[in-house]
């Protein structure tokens, strides 16, 4: 998890997760994916603009967040990162803000190497919870983020492509079926009112008796 690319991605699946009915193998990749995404294992940096490194000093730690630990840090990111796609769209006026614990401190990174004189490192520590969600504003503040949008059929969150305008084949089958259907109402309503104009008008020619029947249908037609 080098790149914000790849960042950008694990906050999407992660948010998307259906921690319901996640296998015993899953929630050990989950934790380990979010200690990396938090610079916690490996070594892997997170430094998202300039050094920045988010250091969880209050328990539960990554490696000994519950299920439900992950599934109250979900909510909440998936409300943040909602809301935030909603301002953009123009749906909502703004975001709520989000209280958060944290504590910061410069380092001079001179004293670990020559090469790094007059430069300084941002440490923020505090709760787990804190600490990921922090990473997660840095992220998106300083990250292009226009490919993040709702997918418009069912709002789920995606990275949206010139070739995926829906999270999933299913949603665009839906969306397709639903103005198909509508395109047919539509055709059926102008068809009723077509013959409506037409009987009135054959009945005033001829007679208010006159009882004017449909034209069949020409076999094959919107077929």
């Amino acid at each position: 998890m080098q790149t914000a690319k790849d960042r950008l991605e694990f906050v999407l699946r992660f948010v998307n997760a259906d921690l319901d009915h996640l296998r015993p193998g899953d929630w050990l990749n989950l934790k380990e994916d979010f200690a990396l995404f938090l610079g916690c294992r490996g070594g892997a940096p997170v430094a998202l603009v300039g050094p920045i490194r988010a250091m969880p000093i209050e328990p539960p730690f990554p490696q000994d967040m519950a299920p439900g630990d992950f599934k109250t840090l979900q909510s909440d990111n998936r409300e943040i990162l909602t809301q935030f796609v909603k301002v953009r769209e123009r749906k909502e006026s703004q975001q709520k803000q989000t209280p958060l614990s944290i504590r910061a401190s410069l380092m001079p990174l001179d004293v670990l190497s020559p090469r790094f004189a007059g430069r300084a490192m941002l440490q923020l520590t505090g709760p787990t919870r804190d600490m990921f969600l922090t990473m997660v504003f840095l992220l998106f503040a300083f990250e292009s983020t226009a490919r993040i949008a709702a997918c418009p059929e069912c709002e789920r969150l995606m990275l949206r492509t010139k070739k995926r305008e829906y999270c999933s084949p299913r949603c665009q089958t839906r969306a397709y079926m639903r103005r198909y259907r509508q395109r047919e109402t539509v055709k059926q309503q102008e068809a009723e009112q077509a013959h409506t104009r037409y009987a009135n008008k054959r009945k005033r020619q001829l007679s208010e008796k006159v009882h004017v029947a449909r034209r069949p249908r020409k076999e094959g037609k919107n077929q």
